[in-house]
């Protein structure tokens, strides 16, 4: 048997399973802006075009975001200077005592200066007063406790030396982030605990204002008005002494240090179908259900096989109208002349791929997807934030969220969503890495072969090769053709 000298088609290649690229890509122009999209566009434009030409988009988008950021930053920092604030209340002071360890987010809310109320009363008494009345009318306000949210922009060391005054932007319900309805608030820091807070408001960058890191939540007594000489004016605006401040943090604020009393939750949950893997959707069921009591330790889960006995129930289904990926009711029923409230929750198993095949989910992606439902059987609504638990596209879940969340003293679990949407993936995947090694082996085979001048083997050889090439190519579409299209921003049950 002859054997042709022309093997350049691969006596030279290493084959690596080329994936789809990666997301991380994103994170170039998210760091780096215009410099990330282009670095990100100049090495996929070959390979990806699509994501080369996204994540140069978005580096140009986050660099007019920036100087747009920038310019209103200006504007605002133009209208109360650091230095006019020094010559009113003295020096500027961030250098904070850090000689105690920074506390948590969790430690550092609700915080109650001296007080003869404890914060219940204080929450009690106080009134939410519109900013253009509390400049207006201070004087009949003047005493009075007050509510207000907002984010801190500035913190600055009082003329006492002891007490800080906070640049507090109030939130208004029908003003935009630009409202810059600045609220002097004096804070008297007594323990380590609270010097902490006052580290980190004054550490902590501001990303906007709707879901700006330094967002609080205030109590305080109005004291009148404090006034600012700006240039060749004078600024006036509402001053208090604060009596409770909460940091919002990412909108998980614990409401004034609320933590849920002890409470038994019994599930129970429909038969599997069996048109999916059982082992995965139970494995996701009890993932969902450890990732809230973890994070809640007074919150047991227990399982029980009778639904009538079941303060939820879980029922599974192969589809969902909308779009949704879950869904939780409730429903009165009648209990010995009185009623009562019976939760259930759907949820979707799976969606078709691009040849209309059904595909089950993968364990994490019904991870997060339960975990967000059980979210709304113990009480809590979506909110815009894209990193939390109960995000939803919905648009009802406003971008104002951060300021009004209430999460009834659960401690939101943080659940990464799944690397890969269909459980299918994983193993493709796993099938394209092994034909990968034997491919790279087949290289390395084929360079001996040919110093042994063994004809046939080298035959064999490629054979073999062109098989598992063509192997690896079926195993590329049907990767493309089941890869994730479905979004998170579809829970919205």
């Amino acid at each position: 048997m002859t054997h042709s000298d022309d093997s350049s088609d691969f006596e030279h290649a290493r084959y690596v399973y080329v994936e789809r690229s990666s997301k991380a890509w994103y994170l170039l122009p998210i760091f780096l802006s215009i410099i990330g999209g282009l670095v990100s566009f100049a090495v996929l434009r070959r390979r990806d075009p699509s994501l080369a030409r996204n994540t140069l988009v978005l580096g140009i988008i986050i660099f007019v975001l920036l100087i747009a950021l920038i310019a209103v930053g200006s504007y605002l920092g133009s209208n109360v200077s650091e230095s006019d604030l020094e010559s009113d209340i003295g020096v500027f002071d961030s250098k904070v005592d850090n000689s105690s360890t920074r506390g948590s987010d969790e430690t550092a809310t609700a915080l109650v200066s001296d007080s003869n109320l404890s914060a219940e009363q204080i929450k009690n008494s106080a009134v939410t007063v519109p900013y253009d009345l509390l400049i207006e009318h201070n004087s009949i306000y003047e005493g009075d406790i007050i509510h207000y949210t907002g984010h801190v922009y500035g913190v600055v060391k009082n003329k006492d030396g002891t007490s800080y005054g906070l640049k507090v932007e109030a939130y208004d319900q029908n003003d935009d982030f630009t409202n810059d309805r600045m609220i002097w608030s004096n804070y008297t820091p007594k323990t380590n605990e609270e010097k902490n807070l006052i580290d980190l408001l004054d550490k902590q960058p501001i990303i906007s204002f709707a879901d700006s890191s330094n967002a609080v939540n205030v109590w305080g007594t109005l004291s009148g008005l404090r006034t600012f000489d700006i240039v060749i004016e004078s600024y006036d605006v509402p001053e208090t002494d604060i009596l409770i401040l909460e940091m919002l943090a990412t909108g998980n604020t614990l409401e004034g240090g609320i933590t849920p009393a002890d409470t038994l939750h019994i599930i129970s949950y429909d038969e599997i179908p069996d048109y999916v893997d059982d082992a995965i959707v139970q494995e996701a069921l009890h993932q969902a259900l450890d990732a809230w009591a973890t994070a809640n330790p007074t919150v047991e889960f227990r399982m029980v096989d009778d639904k009538v006995d079941s303060d939820v129930n879980i029922n599974w289904t192969k589809w969902l109208s909308g779009n949704r990926l879950g869904l939780h009711a409730t429903r009165d029923i009648s209990m010995d002349g009185g009623s009562e409230k019976m939760h259930s929750i759907v949820i979707r198993l799976g969606s078709e791929d691009c040849n209309s095949d059904y595909q089950q989910y993968s364990k994490d992606f019904l991870t997060y997807v339960i975990a967000h439902e059980l979210g709304h059987y113990l009480g809590l609504r979506h909110i815009s934030l894209n990193d939390h638990l109960m995000f939803s596209g919905d648009p009802l879940a406003r971008a104002d969220d951060i300021f009004t969340y209430n999460t009834h003293g659960y401690a939101i679990p943080t659940i990464n969503g799944a690397t890969y949407e269909f459980a299918a993936i994983a193993n493709l995947l796993a099938d394209a890495s092994a034909i990968n090694e034997e491919l790279n082996m087949l290289v390395d085979r084929h360079e001996e072969l040919k110093r042994q001048n063994d004809l046939v083997g080298l035959d064999d050889n490629k054979r073999r090769f062109n098989m598992l090439t063509e192997q690896r190519a079926e195993l590329d579409r049907q990767i493309t053709c089941i890869e994730q299209k479905t979004t998170l921003d579809d829970i919205f049950g």
